[in-house]
């Protein structure tokens, strides 16, 4: 079995400091695969927790709550060419995201996105379950409205040069030293069903910092940084709306293998050569999940209030 390790360091949260598995008043409705890696990676409890709401209730009558976001994200190795256009697996999430135009740049840049829903979710592991020597790692992240958090996808080492379309369908080159690839990720709610999520995804590549330059800091003194070399593709980014315990399945088109585009660093690792002197490659696809959490305002505000009616101290 080949050992993976997906670095997920700068957006990740502990379980012990999130704020949230400890309160009492939070309704938890997934579980997480245990520190030994037992039970199905992707199989999980019903998410969105709690009681059934009444049919003859109403809005009014419904207890105040907040709803907390979390992405689960699994990232699935194994030999090139098991998660192609041809695989059962794009079959199993064959809803194509919202925009046909997003999916056309995606598809140009060698980017495949599809959407699964609840039902499908057996069918996803089963395959997981038979792929040839997969390599899985899995780990959560908790995006924010207002914010971007990313989520780091590794390393390649020397000089890579990419191909991309931006939005006219212009071919653009470009070579980056040492790349540092990620996704940035944020979700919202936009559904009248709350258990619905927006999900908006865009790769970014980063480089090592180039030569210090001066600046004016807030204090309006003159320092030297270190200069910040990112590569944001607006033009390949993409939002796409996921059903109460679907799912988004991210890899790569085949046209990888042949041309140098942009999502090759993001899919394809290289695995040393061929007998031939053919370069081998493992390949890899994401899943992303969103996990709703309810927390409970009225009985974590009853809980807060002293007996009594009295504060605190007296």
């Amino acid at each position: 079995m080949l050992v993976f390790l997906m670095p997920l360091a700068g957006c990740l949260w502990p379980a012990a400091d999130d704020g949230i598995s400890d309160d009492p008043s939070v309704v938890e409705s997934d579980v997480p695969i245990d520190a030994a890696g037992e039970g199905d990676p992707i199989d999980s409890a019903e998410q969105g927790g709690g009681e059934a709401p009444d049919e003859n209730e109403s809005i009014f009558d419904r207890r105040p709550e907040r709803l907390i976001v979390e992405l689960e994200v699994h990232r699935i190795e194994a030999p090139a060419g098991v998660f192609g256009e041809d695989s059962p697996l794009w079959k199993i999430a064959s809803s194509p995201i919202a925009s046909a135009a997003a999916d056309l740049r995606l598809r140009s840049n060698g980017f495949l996105a599809a959407v699964g829903r609840d039902s499908d979710r057996d069918d996803l592991v089963t395959f997981m379950k038979g792929l040839p020597k997969p390599a899985i790692a899995t780990d959560r992240v908790q995006p924010d409205s207002s914010k971007l958090v990313d989520i780091e996808i590794g390393k390649q080492d020397g000089t890579v040069t990419l191909f991309h379309f931006d939005e006219s369908g212009s071919v653009r080159g470009m070579e980056v030293e040492e790349p540092r690839m990620r996704f940035r990720l944020r979700c919202e709610f936009r559904s009248l069903n709350l258990r619905d999520v927006w999900l908006e995804v865009m790769p970014e590549i980063e480089e090592p910092p180039g030569p210090a330059k001066w600046v004016i800091g807030p204090d309006e003194r003159a320092r030297q940084v270190p200069q910040e070399r990112r590569h944001t593709f607006k033009s390949v980014a993409f939002g796409v709306e996921i059903p109460q315990g679907g799912f988004l399945l991210l890899g790569a088109t085949g046209s990888v293998y042949e041309r140098p585009l942009l999502a090759k660093p993001f899919f394809l690792a290289p695995a040393g050569e061929t007998k031939d002197g053919r370069e081998r490659y493992r390949e890899s696809v994401y899943v992303i999940r969103p996990i709703i959490r309810a927390v409970n305002l009225q009985k974590s505000h009853e809980e807060a209030a002293a007996p009594d009616g009295k504060a605190d101290g007296e």
